[in-house]
């Protein structure tokens, strides 16, 4: 799909559908596709509330958009994004979005949903969701993926990982080539740096799990059952099998012990490294790129004062 079409598709039409087969059951990248439906203007979001939370009961977001209870939302005031999987709709009928389609597509408000299967059915319904006549278009998320390699192009940049599609986290591994000259091409590399780089998007997001509430500093987390299901949390946003997600876990986790600085907004912008961000703003021109204006603004935010959150 070219970038023009995607973009005249997502902002023109009221019912989307985007499918996206993951690799293992309901875990495995369910969320990957987020990014680049927010990237494209939304900035709401329902899902199963458990896809955000570890064992406690805080949600956790790897990316900034608003989290709706699918029960709150009643009226359509606002374009939202509803990501789901085919056992949701089958076996836990409060999740079903049969009726919030509904509501949407007599509005004026658009819905983008996102299911885990090209075929994927709404509860109580007899044909795929993609043949409804409520649905104004249907994508491929592989299509999406594509559109935004082309639109990352055109911009002078490239989206450099393998085995993700989670344009979130090649973000990240753009910055850090911008910041240090040093290019990344998978998730385990950009997971090593992270202790060399304050000023990455993806620390601010992590700090909601590992900054301690109460001083300055990290909180790990302190069971091997809570750093498997820190381990699930980061399988619903990439695509790791269960043994590669229990590994970066760990890892991240000591960095809260061993790093416990990079998880605390003040002491990361006091941290030698942060200078590179500076090198990195130096190279964008955010009012020629709309990419290069999102990196502007997280590495601003990563250049903020030592205020302590």
């Amino acid at each position: 799909m070219r970038w023009r079409k995607f973009e005249s598709l997502i902002s023109e039409s009221s019912v989307v559908f985007i499918s996206d087969p993951v690799k293992n059951g309901n875990v495995e990248g369910v969320l990957r596709v987020l990014p680049a439906v927010l990237y494209s203007g939304f900035g709401d979001v329902t899902c199963p509330k458990s896809w955000l939370q570890l064992k406690d009961p805080s949600r956790h977001h790897a990316y900034e958009y608003m989290w709706h209870l699918i029960q709150d939302i009643d009226r359509p005031v606002f374009d939202i994004v509803a990501v789901t999987t085919q056992y949701y709709e089958d076996k836990l009928p409060v999740y079903s979005l049969q009726g919030l389609v509904n509501r949407y597509s007599v509005s004026d408000r658009q819905i983008v949903v996102i299911g885990n299967s090209e075929d994927f059915e709404l509860s109580g319904t007899v044909r795929p969701f993609r043949e409804d006549p409520v649905v104004d278009r249907t994508m491929e998320y592989s299509e999406v993926y594509g559109a935004y390699e082309q639109h990352y192009e055109a911009h002078g940049m490239k989206l450099p990982l393998k085995e993700t599609k989670n344009l979130y986290l090649h973000d990240n591994a753009n910055l850090y080539e911008m910041a240090t000259g040093t290019s990344l091409d998978s998730v385990e590399e950009l997971i090593e740096i992270l202790p060399d780089a304050p000023y990455l998007p993806i620390l601010d997001n992590l700090s909601s799990i590992f900054a301690s509430r109460s001083t300055y500093g990290s909180n790990p987390l302190k069971s091997t059952k809570a750093i498997e299901s820190f381990g699930k949390w980061l399988r619903r946003r990439i695509e790791l099998d269960y043994n590669e997600a229990i590994d970066i876990a760990r890892t991240i986790n000591d960095y809260a012990i061993d790093h416990e600085q990079l998880f605390d907004k003040a002491s990361r912008t006091r941290m030698p490294n942060i200078n590179d961000a500076r090198t990195a703003r130096r190279k964008l021109s955010p009012e020629e790129s709309p990419i290069h204006e999102r990196y502007d603004a997280w590495l601003s935010n990563a250049l903020q004062p030592n205020i302590h959150q």
